[in-house]
């Protein structure tokens, strides 16, 4: 019997040691093989205090000479760019501000369109919690008394769905006509009732059927959510999106109604929108908290080609990347693939803005060229402080500010609109720059002493 034991151990001894020999091998040449120099995550939210934690580009896997280029080109083809910031892997590789603009200033930019993009997340974030059924949910059953006068069947019709994919059927020729006074979304914002305006415009084919950008669409989503839950888009936005994301320096215009605006009027800060930008990439995850569903983020930014681009829920596509993109040049794009994120505010007029956006992108997207750290490049390093130094250097002196702006700067000024219905503003200017800051006031009546005001 005991004989009978050893003959078994010795049978299991051969394939165990062939085991032992083949990981001593792997350890060793693991050991050989270079070590991923990263600089290690200090915090599961990449801007621990509000501020986003740093790195260079080689140590996230990118080219340094390379941004340097990119920088270089953009100024000397004068694209008339505000900011540029570059997040890879969470952390912040590049943070480029233009003259007269400048780092940590807190001035908010109008983001345009980029609005759209929010609007839709916070669509996914309302269906996800029931206040909105789904994306084939009716438009008309949200707005009985708007739409009462509207029978058309192709109307009524209407889905989530197609406002989120512009593809409402609505007649509404926004892109055909150069923004401005003549523009149906100039006379959207004029007229008394905004979400009324949209819907009252006649269907020039059935929904769903044909891809058409329409920003009062958008709009009819901000107020499908709010007729729902019984704030606006804003309040919601700052409990469900940018609470999660510590946003806190930003502006969003409202209608007459009261009603945020879906498709433009919000105002964000770059650093802010790149974590948007991190959000998606991170799959709506963060800080273990899932802020937006990760079905959702997948769903919104699959796309499908439409007169020549490619168009989600509200986010346009490229090659193996989504972005969300404002007129004149804003723009919040995302390589989940190569864990990117790219941030710009512009002022591009006199181009196409999307595909110079788009260009700068792609090169940035080109010189991430791997997921591991490349060798310090101290020369490329030093290439790319230097253009970042000449971007926030004013390329000629800043004017004297007229006696003027001396005069009128932190004054409130207050302009009578009807009855006894009154708007407030000041403007605060500098001799630092040629930029005035614009503070809007909201004024509070009150029986007992008159007026109060506060800023917006």
């Amino acid at each position: 019997m005991i004989l009978k034991d050893l003959t078994s151990v010795k049978k299991l001894w051969i394939p165990i040691g062939i085991i032992l020999v083949a990981l001593i091998s792997f350890v060793s040449f693991a050991y050989l093989l270079p070590v991923k120099k990263t600089v290690p995550e200090t915090s599961s939210v990449p801007w621990e205090g509000g501020k986003w934690r740093t790195s260079t580009p080689e140590e996230q896997g990118i080219h340094s000479a390379e941004l340097a280029d990119v920088l270089k080109t953009v100024q000397i083809q004068n694209t008339n760019i505000h900011s540029l910031l570059i997040v890879r892997n969470g952390f912040l590789v590049l943070s480029t501000y233009f003259a007269p603009y400048q780092e940590g200033d807190g001035v908010s930019y109008q983001v345009h369109s980029v609005t759209k993009s929010i609007t839709s997340a916070l669509t996914g974030i309302a269906i996800n919690e029931g206040a909105l059924k789904g994306t084939d949910q009716k438009v008309l059953n949200s707005f009985p008394e708007e739409s009462k006068n509207n029978t058309d069947l192709n109307k009524a019709a209407i889905t989530v769905k197609d406002l989120l994919t512009m593809q409402s059927g609505l007649d509404w020729p926004e892109g055909q006509v150069p923004y401005g006074n003549n523009n149906i979304v100039s006379q959207m914002m004029e007229s008394p009732n905004q979400v009324q305006f949209t819907l009252n415009q006649p269907m020039s084919r059935a929904p769903g059927t044909a891809f058409n950008y329409n920003t009062g669409a958008s709009h009819l989503l901000s107020a499908m959510i709010q007729k729902r839950i019984g704030i606006n888009l804003k309040e919601y936005a700052m409990e469900k999106l940018f609470g999660p994301l510590s946003i806190t320096n930003f502006q969003w215009a409202v209608d007459k109604q009261g009603v945020s605006y879906g498709g433009t009027g919000l105002q964000l800060i770059p650093e802010d929108m790149a974590k948007i930008g991190y959000l998606y990439a991170n799959n709506g995850l963060i800080n273990g908290k899932q802020v937006i569903p990760a079905t959702w983020i997948s769903e919104s930014t699959t796309m499908t080609n439409t007169n020549g681009y490619k168009y989600g829920y509200q986010w346009w596509g490229g090659q193996d990347y989504f972005y969300a993109s404002g007129s004149f040049g804003q723009g919040i794009f995302v390589s989940p693939e190569k864990n990117l994120v790219v941030v710009m505010t512009s002022d591009i007029l006199d181009t196409d803005p999307m595909i110079e956006t788009n260009k700068i992108f792609s090169r940035i997207k080109s010189a991430a060229v791997s997921e591991q750290a490349l060798p310090v490049n101290a020369e490329g390093n030093q290439q790319m402080k230097e253009q970042v130094r000449l971007a926030s250097s004013s390329k000629m002196p800043t004017p004297q500010l007229p006696v003027m702006a001396n005069e009128i700067s932190g004054r409130t000024y207050m302009v009578k609109k009807t009855g006894l219905d009154f708007s407030a503003f000041t403007l605060n200017f500098s001799n630092k720059s040629d930029v005035a800051v614009l503070e809007k006031l909201e004024i509070i009546k009150r029986k007992d002493i008159g007026m109060e005001m506060h800023s917006l």
